[in-house]
């Protein structure tokens, strides 16, 4: 058996691990790095960070995020990583998603969530022939969209994003069926498009003769071509019955008195 030749990597570095000794005798000497990477190292931009002391921090200066998991906090120095001459920095302007994650997160202990309601048009609705729906969806988890109050849209929650629409109710069958389906196809553009199969007849009191859901503009407007088709054949019917009817009538007249005289 030939016994494997173990490769040689080139260019290896070597980390030897710094006793807690040896780090007291950096710290004493002035000359301690931490050998921890941490979790983000950047560059600052115009006013962007400051010192305790209120001096603006020059741009392009080097910094690094450390993250404290007992406190959930974040804290910034001066410094790829941390020395003894890093100096802690305090933020002015933007933040991280950390940052927004704690703040959002302190604003939505105190939200309440949206209420899914179903839509009941109003005696108000039906006199003016309208009325407005207001939709949301969850910003986060599993982002389903419901339909809520009037009362829950104007609270503007952080948590949900917010859209409403015109909705045409009452016995104008033409205005559901022709201007209900552009409101849901607008809704779609503007980044709504689990509300594509709404029903356009919704709201709709008049009376029912056989009333097929239309759900885009497109229904209505293939529906209108095969009414036009039938048209077509049911006119050309009548013609053919109108012809028959005069062949039928010249076959079965009486035939004409030749004359004869008789014999005698």
């Amino acid at each position: 058996m030939k016994r494997k030749k173990k490769k040689k990597i080139k260019n290896k570095k070597i980390v030897r691990p710094i006793s807690p000794l040896e780090k007291l005798n950096r710290l004493r000497d002035g000359s301690f790095v931490s050998e921890e990477v941490p979790p983000f190292v950047g560059l600052t931009k115009p006013n962007e960070f400051s010192t305790l002391d209120g001096s603006i921090i020059p741009s392009n200066t080097p910094y690094h995020i450390f993250y404290d998991g007992v406190d959930k906090s974040e804290f910034y120095r001066t410094g790829r990583r941390y020395t003894n001459n890093s100096q802690p920095i305090l933020r002015l302007k933007g933040e991280t998603s950390f940052g927004q994650y704690k703040r959002l997160k302190g604003v939505l202990g105190t939200q309440n969530y949206f209420v899914p309601i179903v839509f009941e048009p109003k005696k108000k609705d039906f006199k003016r022939g309208f009325a407005y729906r207001f939709f949301a969806r969850k910003r986060y988890g599993d982002k389903k969209v419901i339909e809520i109050s009037e009362t829950d849209f104007k609270n503007n929650s952080p948590m949900y994003t917010t859209i409403q629409t015109r909705w045409f109710v009452g016995d104008n069958k033409l205005n559901n069926e022709l201007k209900n389906p552009k409101l849901v196809e607008k809704l779609v553009k503007e980044g709504f498009q689990e509300l594509e199969n709404l029903n356009p007849m919704e709201g709709y009191t008049g009376p029912d003769d056989k009333l097929k859901s239309l759900n885009t503009l497109k229904d209505l407007q293939s529906q209108t071509k095969v009414t036009k088709k039938n048209k077509k054949k049911f006119s050309k019917g009548t013609k053919k019955r109108k012809r028959n009817r005069s062949t039928e009538t010249q076959t079965t007249q009486a035939p004409s008195n030749t004359g004869g005289g008789s014999a005698y």
